[in-house]
């Protein structure tokens, strides 16, 4: 009997020491690692990395002629300061050294802008004597503002300073510079314009000149335009009413067109358009 206890309890301890072994052999339990970006209590994780910042898509460029003229400031629109010749004529007045080239022209704004012309740059063609050319300026230039889409006109007289062929055949060519104007136009107007041909070399032109400004006009220029039955362009005179003239005051005149002596001029003139403006 005792030989049997102290067996049951042999097997006992080898059964204890057999189970300790394993035990031993079974590996330590880990904690769960941590999720990227996410802190787990007890865990210490690596901060999160900021991930990088989208790139800017580059803003679309606007092609060229698109969109409206701007100039180098901020929604600074740009302007367009132009005059275009329209009809116009040319003569030879007198004889020898002491002959003369003319031209009489209109000349339209075909800008965006009221504005001025600054320059005009004339070519004559003379058969059989050459080319003539002259810059110059309109006269009182800097008060004829014209609005867009307005006519004004010009004429020349220019010496020739050389001996011309008699009856030679005229050619005209025209450039005209221009600059925007921001100053007030005083607008006159010419009413019941007549021309008489009351003289063997020349004609009269006569009428009457309204103030119609609203403002006191101290001088003033005015533009004569002759056209024959076709609408053909004889002839362009310019004058000045060498008189001040208050708000909404008329003035007739009578002026005699020496410096113009187109043969039969009053006789094959079929209309008359004038323009005319003040001078402060």
């Amino acid at each position: 009997m005792e030989k049997c206890f102290i067996k049951l309890r042999l097997i006992t301890v080898i059964l204890l020491a057999a189970a300790l072994n394993a035990c031993a052999s079974t590996p330590a339990k880990t904690e769960p690692a941590a999720a990227p970006g996410l802190r787990t209590p007890g865990v210490s994780s690596p901060a999160p990395t900021a991930s990088p910042a989208p790139t800017a898509s580059p803003a679309p460029s606007a092609s060229a002629g698109s969109g409206p003229n701007v100039g180098s400031g901020p929604n600074e629109e740009t302007t367009l300061a132009e005059f275009t010749p329209g009809k116009q004529a040319a003569y030879i007045f007198g004889e020898g050294e002491n002959a003369l080239l003319y031209c009489g022209f209109e000349a339209v704004n075909t800008g965006d802008c009221p504005a001025i012309i600054t320059e005009v740059r004339a070519e004559f063609t003379v058969e059989g004597a050459g080319r003539f050319d002259e810059e110059f300026s309109p006269v009182a230039g800097e008060y004829d503002v014209v609005a867009p889409g307005e006519k004004t006109y010009c004429a020349l007289w220019l010496p020739a300073r050389k001996a011309l062929p008699e009856s030679p055949y005229v050619s005209l060519s025209l450039e005209l510079s221009a600059e925007p104007s921001e100053a007030k136009a005083l607008a006159l107007k010419v009413k019941n314009a007549r021309i008489i041909q009351n003289y063997p070399d020349f004609a009269t032109v006569s009428g009457s000149l309204w103030n119609e400004s609203g403002e006191e006009c101290p001088l003033n220029v005015v533009y004569t335009a002759f056209y024959d039955s076709a609408g053909e362009l004889l002839g362009v005179f310019h004058f000045t009413k060498n008189a001040g003239m208050y708000a909404d005051e008329f003035k007739n005149f009578v002026v005699h067109m020496q410096p113009l002596p187109i043969e039969n001029l009053a006789a094959n003139t079929a209309s008359i358009e004038t323009h005319a403006f003040g001078i402060e």
